[in-house]
C-alpha cells in the first residue's frame, strides 16, 4: 500500500493537500526503517525472480532485521545440546532488548499511520492500517 500511495501522490494529477503529502512522506520514510527491522520485503520487480535456497549455508540475517536475527538465534539455541556459548548468550541479550523496542516503534508508527490514513481518505486514497500489537 505504501508504494502504491507514494506513486499516487507523486502523480501530478493527484489533488492532495501539501500537509497530507508531507505527513505521508514522513510516514513512508519511517516505514522504510521499520520494514527492514521486521524483514518486510520490497515489492517484487515485474520480471521473474530466481530461486534461492535458505537452510544450511544461507547467509546470516541482515543485522537490521530484528525478527530474522531473533528467529535465527532461536533455531541455533534449540539445535544444540550443550550449554550455549558466550556469543549466543550475548546475541540473546541483544535480541531480548531489541525486539520489544522494535514492536514499540511499530506500534507508534501504526498510530501515526492511522491518523495519516484519515487525512488521505479525504483525498479518496485508502491506507488500511491494522491496530497496534499488544
Amino acid at each position: 500500500q505504501m508504494t502504491e500511495i507514494a506513486k499516487k501522490l507523486a502523480d501530478s494529477g493527484a489533488v492532495v493537500p501539501a500537509k497530507t503529502k508531507t505527513q505521508f512522506d514522513s510516514l513512508n520514510k519511517d516505514f522504510e526503517s521499520l520494514r527492514k527491522r521486521f524483514g518486510v520485503p520490497l515489492p517484487a520487480p515485474a520480471a521473474g525472480r530466481g530461486g534461492g535456497g535458505g537452510g544450511r549455508g544461507a547467509p546470516p540475517p541482515d543485522p537490521e532485521n530484528v525478527l530474522a536475527r531473533t528467529a535465527t538465534l532461536k533455531n541455533q539455541l534449540t539445535s544444540v545440546w550443550e550449554t550455549p556459548s558466550a556469543a549466543m548468550v550475548g546475541q540473546y541479550t541483544e535480541a531480548k532488548a531489541d525486539m520489544p523496542k522494535a514492536i514499540a516503534d511499530a506500534n507508534a508508527w501504526l498510530t501515526r499511520a492511522a491518523a495519516v490514513s484519515q487525512a488521505l481518505k479525504k483525498s479518496d486514497i485508502t491506507l488500511t492500517v491494522p491496530p497496534p500489537v499488544k
